[in-house]
């Protein structure tokens, strides 16, 4: 085939017969214009986008009269058609290009396993979970912790767990503040987190803006996200926390926070659980608006939204 080298360094081919060659692939500029990404033999097997990026894929590898045909393997992240890609939600996909002649048959078949992320800042804390799991900070610690990277040691070596709020006098889930008979605060709306976690902020000194999803965050901070679950009677019937001083039954509202990771991906800590990037259905979490988030006995169903924040750790 002929090669012409253009002034970007890629060349403009014509091909005129496939021979079926692995050290064989060719970029094809379609009108001039560059395509954002080639689809070929030997390279871009895997590739990564932000969510709000438009992306495209040429495959000019085809005999006379031939086709490609294009597909995805997961259409509710992003479907592609004559290789443009349509990006529905973040995730991981499989987009793959059946190269055909004239008779349908199929030459060969090129693919390419695309993650969609949630744009990063370069400001993500490093996903360590084995700072967090098997120490004594996984049992002293719950998703607030580490949403904010902090472990929460005091100068006496104890680990507290943090609640929205606790810092200013508020007393969610503090089970020290329980145990000890103090007045706790039932939740009414999942706004009343995002309001406490502020207060904590403002109290702690730590970034906290609600922020797009889209959107990049302001340097030194990184995403995290809030989800809310407000308990069904029928599922969990007045589910106690036991002491000895007596029975305290849990608010009417429970609530989970995710951090975003330096690869896009997301990671969270359940409580005084492992530290994980992956979600009820063990798949590695892109989004944690569109995880899976029902654990059956808690259902966090309730979104509340993304937020900048400063690690305070």
């Amino acid at each position: 085939s002929p090669y012409e080298t253009g002034a970007t360094g890629i060349g403009n081919v014509i091909v005129s017969e496939y021979t079926g060659d692995d050290d064989q692939h060719w970029i094809i500029e379609s009108g001039g214009v560059q395509m954002n990404h080639s689809l070929d033999i030997s390279e871009c097997t895997t590739d990564k986008i932000n969510i709000n990026e438009s992306i495209s894929y040429n495959c000019g590898v085809t005999t006379l009269g031939g086709t490609v045909t294009w597909s995805s393997s997961n259409t509710q992240i992003a479907t592609v058609a004559a290789g443009e890609v349509t990006v529905q939600n973040a995730g991981a996909v499989t987009l793959t290009a059946d190269v055909k002649n004239s008779s349908g048959t199929i030459l060969t078949t090129y693919s390419v396993s695309l993650e969609i992320i949630l744009p990063v800042s370069g400001y993500e804390i490093p996903y360590e979970p084995e700072l967090w799991n098997g120490t004594e900070a996984q049992s002293k610690s719950n998703c607030y912790n580490y949403a904010l990277n902090k472990c929460n040691e005091e100068p006496d070596g104890i680990y507290k767990l943090m609640q929205p709020g606790a810092s200013v006098g508020r007393y969610l889930f503090n089970i020290e503040h329980i145990y000890d008979n103090c007045f706790y605060e039932t939740l009414k709306s999942p706004g009343e987190i995002e309001m406490y976690a502020m207060e904590d902020a403002e109290e702690l000194g730590f970034t906290l803006i609600p922020i797009g999803k889209e959107e990049v965050c302001p340097p030194g901070t990184y995403k995290i996200a809030l989800v809310v679950d407000l308990y069904d009677d029928l599922r969990v019937p007045n589910y106690p926390i036991v002491k000895e001083t007596g029975v305290f039954y849990r608010a009417d509202m429970d609530y989970h926070w995710y951090r975003q990771n330096p690869d896009g991906t997301w990671s969270h800590k359940r409580g005084q659980g492992e530290v994980t990037n992956l979600d009820v259905s063990e798949s590695l979490i892109y989004d944690p608006e569109t995880c899976d988030r029902d654990y059956n006995y808690v259902n966090y169903a309730i979104f509340v939204g993304y937020y900048a924040v400063s690690p305070l750790g």
